[in-house]
């Protein structure tokens, strides 16, 4: 059984080095066709919510786009004509485009590392070498519903142009430290290793990672007795919550065949008693009529597991369709970041990917009834 693909974005929120808790804010609203000269705002947020968090997409070419998490297929846009050489106020116009093509393509570079913030980068324009992404932040010192300061473009990178991007990925790893709590202590030490690794597309040595080999281990059988057949209830159970996340991991860009043998793994550790805190949620799926009535309720399923007792089970199960130790934590990490920032800007770049999966939609669904009817029939 072997994993295919990579994941194809992870969530970051681009942070600036120099001024404490800003962040870049993206205003796509609006922005729904190809303008050639971008459209939307982009500038400056205290703290980041939903509008500051991003998509960080690995195109083929070694370049990242940056795509709204808030807006569906709203881009990163930066347009650096005429900046040849360094001004004091920086030039150019960053904005938003609808779908990505050369303009919102960037090179990213880990330059250094910071105690606060793990590693800090720089954001190089591919169409303009030698511009990058600049943030100003004076006075950007509380929320403001409309932003404030400037985000623009610089010629070569100095304090302004420096950013940290692990935001969503640090909260990931605390989340896994907190399912995981026995090697949380070495998650923490091997922060920063990671989040580069995670960055910079590469592989860390099987020396640095030893302490977190079989962190994903599902906990084996104590007991010489085989253990009993799974209910019903806990085989439809564990089918519905592996199809549902494995079809949003395959959004990723991650193809993990083999569903049934991980729904098996998963089946016995399946609690009865819990699956009642999802019947509303399970029902509002069986009865759902349109696409994106439906694609809400498989959100809506997938926090609730996300936040329920079903969640650190059936990670280790899906998991376990992983070979080598790195990629399970990649996986791992990327995958809960992305979790993460979905439920926080409301799924709304979710639902509208799961909408375009018919097929997939229809036998979550499918899964849903077979639910209702094994744990629920006498309730």
């Amino acid at each position: 059984m072997t994993v295919t693909g990579q994941i194809d974005f992870f969530p970051v929120s681009i942070g600036s080095q120099h001024f404490q808790d800003v962040f870049v804010r993206m205003d796509g609203t609006g922005v729904t066709k190809f303008e050639p000269n971008g459209a939307g705002t982009v500038n400056c947020q205290y703290t980041a919510g939903p509008w500051e968090t991003y998509a960080l997409e690995r195109n083929d070419d070694g370049t990242f786009s940056f795509r709204s998490l808030t807006f569906p297929n709203v881009f990163l846009r930066m347009d650096g004509n005429g900046v040849v050489a360094p001004t004091p106020n920086g030039g150019g116009t960053i904005n938003c485009q609808y779908t990505a093509g050369p303009w919102e393509k960037f090179n990213i570079a880990i330059v250094e590392t910071s105690e606060a913030h793990g590693n800090i980068v720089t954001i190089e324009s591919n169409q303009f070498p030698g511009v990058y992404l600049r943030l100003d932040g004076t006075g950007v010192t509380a929320p403001n519903p409309s932003g404030a300061g400037t985000v623009n473009c610089q010629y070569t990178a100095g304090p302004w142009e420096k950013f940290h991007l692990g935001l969503n990925l640090n909260a990931a790893i605390d989340k896994l430290g907190e399912l995981y709590p026995k090697y949380d202590k070495s998650l923490d030490k091997y922060n920063e290793l990671i989040i580069k690794n995670i960055i910079e597309g590469t592989t860390p040595t099987d020396t640095e990672l030893v302490e977190l080999e079989g962190m994903f281990d599902l906990e084996p059988e104590t007991s010489t007795t085989p253990p009993p057949a799974p209910t019903s209830c806990q085989s439809a159970a564990a089918s519905l919550f592996v199809d549902a996340f494995v079809t949003v991991i395959g959004i990723m860009g991650l193809r993990i065949p083999g569903k049934a043998s991980i729904a098996e793994r998963l089946a016995l550790k399946v609690e009865i008693d819990g699956m009642h805190d999802l019947k509303e949620t399970i029902e509002n799926l069986k009865t759902a009529t349109s696409n994106s009535q439906k694609a809400y309720q498989i959100f809506k399923l997938l926090g609730d597991v996300y936040n329920g007792n079903f969640f650190q089970i059936l990670l280790s199960a899906v998991s376990s369709a992983i070979t080598s130790t790195w990629d399970k934590i990649k996986f791992a990490i990327t995958f809960v970041a992305q979790l993460i920032a979905w439920f926080a800007t409301e799924g709304i770049a979710l639902i509208a990917q799961l909408m375009l999966l018919v097929t997939d939609i229809a036998e979550v669904v499918e899964d849903a009834e077979k639910v209702k009817t094994s744990c629920f029939a006498s309730a």
